[in-house]
């Protein structure tokens, strides 16, 4: 896509946002909660999470705590997450580790998360996150490497992707 904004919207079938606190703030342990009220529409992919702010070159090794995801053609499902990537380097991405919390990384309550707003939340410590819908706890995780490094917060609306599928095709629950 190339040209102004309008250009560039003109050049897309489906454009999504995102808010962030890159390069504005970012750290290490804390509560996060975001008060979301997600689509229900395939395609779409809501999420919360809080993400690396370091570049290869500054030592990072790519953390990601996913607080909520959503598949929108599954809104009873909320997804729960932690990864990192070692060998990170300036020519490679780092061997991805995927760590689902206990007792599941799938959460199912019964609930289409698409039909009112929700609080979604996590309690990250130096060796554990915790996660919450609507002040339950919903899972948790222990692990070595959730200290590895500050992050900033992400709320975002993509669509499509390899996960939740093109807007236009029925996915399965990922």
């Amino acid at each position: 896509a190339y040209g102004s904004m309008k250009q560039i919207v003109s050049q897309q079938d489906f454009l999504s946002g995102a808010i962030t606190t890159h390069d504005k703030f970012s750290q290490k342990y804390g509560y996060f909660e975001a008060r979301i009220k997600i689509p229900n529409h395939v395609g779409s992919f809501p999420a919360f999470w809080l993400f690396h702010q370091n570049r290869s070159w500054e030592g990072t090794q790519r953390t990601e705590i996913d607080v909520m995801e959503n598949l929108g053609h599954a809104p009873w499902y909320v997804y729960n997450s932690f990864h990192y990537w070692k060998n990170v380097t300036t020519t490679n991405n780092g061997d991805a580790t995927f760590v689902k919390p206990y007792p599941n990384g799938q959460i199912y309550t019964g609930t289409d998360y698409s039909q009112d707003y929700h609080l979604y939340a996590v309690e990250w410590s130096p060796s554990k996150v915790v996660w919450f819908i609507d002040n339950e706890k919903v899972s948790e995780l222990e692990h070595n490497e959730v200290n590895f490094e500050e992050l900033y917060v992400k709320l975002n609306l993509a669509m499509g992707g390899n996960w939740t599928n093109y807007p236009g095709n029925a996915g399965g629950l990922g």
